[in-house]
C-alpha cells in the first residue's frame, strides 16, 4: 500500500514538472518570496517598541593586585 502511494506521489510530481523547467520553478519561487518579504517590510507596525531604561552601573572600585575582598557576614 505504501509503495502504491509513493508511486502515485512520484508520478504526480513528474507530471507537474514535465512542462516546466527547474529554472522556471526557482525563478517563480524567488519572485514570490521577494514580494512577500517586501510587502511585510513596507507595512508600518502598529506597535512601537521602546527600549527599557538601563540603571547606571555602580562600581565599587577595582581591586588591585593582591587585594582581598570583604566577605559577607553570612560566610
Amino acid at each position: 500500500m505504501r509503495l502504491l502511494v509513493e508511486i502515485v506521489i512520484i508520478g504526480t510530481l513528474i507530471s507537474l514538472g514535465w512542462d516546466t523547467s527547474v529554472r522556471e520553478w526557482t525563478d517563480r519561487a524567488n519572485t514570490t518570496v521577494q514580494t512577500f518579504l517586501h510587502s511585510k517590510r513596507e507595512t508600518p507596525s502598529v506597535v512601537t517598541t521602546i527600549p527599557a531604561p538601563t540603571a547606571p552601573r555602580v562600581t565599587g572600585g577595582t581591586l588591585g593586585k593582591g587585594a582581598a575582598r570583604k566577605l559577607s557576614p553570612g560566610r
